[in-house]
């Protein structure tokens, strides 16, 4: 397992205030508002120019970067400040997962996921395939030539989400449960999610100092 990175309150509050600024498609340049998710997550830690920060694991990162450069957004207006709005709560949940969630983790938890997503779709077909089974037998004809398909493969998530997302409602709640994995998972930055909300629920949920 990798070195863990601490993150602290300070930390988080400057990687929501650079998100905040706006985010970019691509790794843009170090400037706030001109950056991807990741390059400002890096900017906030004060790494040198990259998407790949050191204290997030290496793939939640590619799992953000297909979010932050989903081709959903060319059609949005407003688009560098959207993204950052249904980005936000991710960038701070993923702070400090590396040395703590590993990569197999995180893959089996949003392929899991990705599978339920397509739970019903799956279960209807196989339904249907398992009747012209059914009906391939009495025909005494055929008799296997269904099997093949009832058994699917698993979900691959990081293939799931360029292709499937309908619009930018249904991708901020896949960002939402991504977010849920994460508080799963016990990533350190889920314990400082409550700066993501409004003033007055900040101040209900701010942790009490002992």
């Amino acid at each position: 397992m990798a070195k863990k990175v601490k993150i602290t309150m300070a930390i988080a509050k400057k990687v929501l205030a650079t998100v905040d600024a706006g985010l970019v498609e691509g790794k843009g340049v170090p400037i706030p508002g001109q950056m991807c998710v990741e390059a400002a997550v890096a900017y906030a830690m004060g790494e040198s120019h990259n998407d790949r920060p050191k204290c997030v694991t290496s793939e939640i990162i590619d799992t953000k970067i297909i979010i932050n450069d989903h081709n959903i957004w060319a059609t949005i207006r407003n688009a560098d400040k959207i993204r950052a709005k249904v980005l936000r709560r991710l960038a701070i949940a993923q702070l400090g997962s590396k040395g703590v969630i590993s990569g197999k983790q995180w893959d089996n938890a949003v392929n899991d996921y990705a599978s339920n997503l397509v739970k019903d779709t799956r279960d209807d077909r196989i339904t249907y395939l398992k009747i012209l089974e059914e009906t391939s037998t009495k025909l005494k004809s055929g008799e296997r030539v269904f099997l093949e398909y009832i058994n699917w493969d698993p979900v691959n998530f990081q293939d799931y989400l360029p292709d499937h997302v309908k619009d930018l409602k249904h991708l901020s709640k896949i960002c939402e449960d991504l977010v849920q994995i994460l508080i799963n998972l016990k990533s350190p930055g889920t314990k400082f999610l409550y700066l993501t909300e409004k003033p007055k629920q900040i101040a209900k949920k701010k942790p009490k100092k002992k």
